[in-house]
């Protein structure tokens, strides 16, 4: 067993608790949560994998836990916690039959207790009832509550709710019609397809109350109350009218010199109102005020639909917290708009927004330089709808960021936020931006590196947001023939920002 292990846990020094913690989850068998590949090493001396000892680690944590200073139970619930998170059916059957003495510690705890509870207490569904009942005479928050009842939640495959519950289902209030185009896009999908992404949601929703909870823990705060708890709309978000089809100049015959087509890189002609390649001949249409250069959004446009609306309000401010550690606000937006106004110096021509989503930082980048300069590209029509209703004279393309309808050379800057993450290619993606960039040209980026914690690595795993260590990202960018100039990194943050060589062979 972890006798060593769980000793310093329950006995050790006060302040070596955060390192226990750490060193119990290393030596824990089968690598830690194995569920998500975690930080351990298979299995300490003491306490190798497939010998029980996530088991007999759970009950002997659970059997002392009423005894513990109040000060010492935070990091213990962390510790079962995380036994919870690796989802091995005889260490939940141990944790689960002391659901009520974990209950017990709910009236009158202090924040870091209250959120390891509630990470501990979602992982056990056949205790919905109970656990739910006294979540709420203990005062837990609706966003709380939210998030606790569905992590709890079986799937009903007649109705099945799935991707709408980041970072709590009271984050996505929608319409009538919304979410009957939800439902209907739901039951398109196969069976295994649903089952999985409903385990996935569970997943993450354990993974932010975990992050939380450990991040309480060990700062002494709670997450303030606006970044972390979302409270009841008073009615779901206003939909941004979506501009009726093919209405509207795309405007992309300004930048005529610029733009190609993204699969043989001839030049565009100007056809019937859209655009034809004078290389292959194929056809791009303007549709809805946008130019469609072809790129495929994929299945998931039906969330994007849904989500482009609480992206900023909700969705972004939640993966910023957990995969970037930025649970205080330390890196605020208007932090971030300081940033790109400070970065961008643009070569001459234009300037793209690569997967500019529903335009936050396209705006700032069209109140720096001008909307009549700004590219916004996305492979999402529903975000550039958005765009358009806020930006109505920025040019936006749908396309592929790994395939950049832009001639070599032609760009001034591009910028690329919060987008590389989600690439399946990134390190092509910042290729293709140098390609583009004029001499001098800046390219600047925000994305995620992986946390040096083992344990709030794991957290972030099991979100399944790409992380980047920031020496790979240079590496990319240096071999795309860029020099970076500025790398900032708040929390597990990653903000860069590269010159384009003038020298550069082409």
């Amino acid at each position: 067993m972890l006798v060593r292990q769980l000793d310093a846990l329950l006995h050790g020094p006060a302040d070596g608790l955060p390192r226990a913690l750490r060193d119990l989850f290393a030596a824990l068998p089968g690598d830690g949560p194995a569920a998500d590949g975690g930080a351990g090493d298979g299995g300490a001396a003491d306490g190798g994998a497939g010998d029980g000892g996530a088991a007999d680690a759970a009950a002997v944590l659970t059997g002392a836990l009423p005894t513990l200073p109040a000060a010492r139970q935070p990091h213990v619930v962390l510790a079962l916690g995380l036994l919870a998170d690796s989802e091995d059916p005889d260490v939940l059957a141990v944790l689960g039959k002391a659901v009520p003495e974990y209950l017990a510690l709910l009236p009158g705890a202090g924040r870091p207790l209250s959120r390891a509870l509630l990470h501990l207490l979602g992982h056990f569904p056949e205790h919905r009832a109970r656990i739910v009942e006294a979540c709420r005479d203990a005062g837990v928050g609706p966003g709380e509550m939210s998030r606790l009842e569905r992590a709890l939640a079986d799937l009903d495959p007649a109705a099945p709710v799935i991707g709408r519950v980041w970072p709590a289902p009271l984050a996505w209030p929608l319409s009538a019609r919304e979410r009957a185009g939800h439902l209907e896009w739901a039951r398109s999908l196969p069976a295994a397809a649903v089952a999985a992404a409903w385990h996935n949601d569970t997943r993450t929703l354990h993974a932010y109350a975990g992050a939380r909870a450990l991040w309480a823990a060990e700062s002494g705060r709670d997450a303030p109350a606006t970044a972390s708890e979302p409270t009841p709309p008073a009615a779901p978000a206003a939909s941004v009218p979506r501009p009726a089809a093919g209405s509207g100049p795309a405007g992309w015959e300004r930048f005529a010199g610029t733009l190609c087509c993204p699969h043989c890189r001839s030049p565009l002609a100007a056809e019937g109102g859209g655009a034809r390649c004078t290389g292959c001949a194929a056809v791009y249409e303007v549709r809805r005020g946008r130019l469609d250069l072809g790129a495929d959004s994929g299945p998931g446009e039906a969330m994007a639909r849904v989500a482009a609306a609480h992206y900023e309000s909700a969705l972004r401010p939640a993966v910023l917290r957990l995969t970037g550690g930025n649970w205080d606000g330390a890196l605020t937006p208007d932090d971030e708009d300081r940033y790109l106004r400070a970065s961008v110096r643009p070569a001459p021509g234009p300037i793209v927004d690569v997967g500019c989503g529903p335009g936050r930082w396209t705006a700032v980048l069209a109140a720096a330089f001008g909307q009549d300069r700004v590219i916004a590209l996305d492979s999402s029509p529903a975000m550039l709808d958005r765009v358009g209703a806020l930006l109505p004279d920025v040019l936006r393309l749908r396309g592929d960021a790994l395939r950049l309808p832009f001639t070599d050379a032609s760009v001034g800057a591009v910028n690329c936020w919060n987008t590389l993450q989600a690439l399946p290619d990134p390190a092509l993606a910042i290729t293709e931006a140098a390609r583009c960039l004029r001499p001098g040209g800046t390219f600047t980026l925000l994305t995620f590196r992986p946390s040096p914690d083992p344990v709030y690595a794991h957290f972030q795993r099991r979100l399944t947001v790409a992380t980047f260590d920031p020496g790979e990202v240079i590496s990319w960018l240096t071999s795309a023939g860029l020099t970076v100039t500025d790398t900032t990194t708040p929390g597990t943050l990653l903000l860069l920002t590269a010159t384009r060589n003038p020298d550069r062979a082409r």
